[in-house]
């Protein structure tokens, strides 16, 4: 099987109060397995991420701060410690607004970078 480079992501599709959150989930296609290699967000300040998968297990021990992940070529490197997630399961992305102000429709994205590889039996 050829490896091939591929994003999933999510959007906050409409405005985000302060103190309120989202759930957004990302399915992982039936046709590979994903080997998530780095994750990008827009940036905000005071913007938290939380991944999950389907039965509740969080990937990330505690929340991380957005700001940690910013705009253009910087983002967080999973390095040696990818994140294998399995051919046609789904997980969560938690997103919580604790900005002080509200997110506008599509002004918040995440992204998972890495490749398609072949199914694990």
């Amino acid at each position: 099987m050829k490896h091939n480079f591929f994003i999933y992501g999510v959007r906050v599709d409409s405005s985000l109060a302060n103190g309120s959150q989202v759930t957004k989930t990302i399915n992982i296609a039936n046709d590979s397995d994903f080997e998530c290699v780095e994750i990008r967000t827009t940036g905000t300040d005071k913007v938290f991420i939380t991944l999950k998968d389907s039965s509740g297990n969080n990937y990330n021990g505690i929340s991380f701060n957005a700001s940690l992940i910013a705009k253009g070529n910087d983002s967080l490197k999973l390095f040696d410690n990818k994140l294998n997630l399995p051919a046609n399961t789904s997980f969560d992305v938690i997103i919580l607004n604790s900005s002080g102000g509200s997110i506008s429709a599509n002004e918040f994205e995440v992204q998972l970078i890495g490749k398609k590889v072949q199914r694990r039996v």
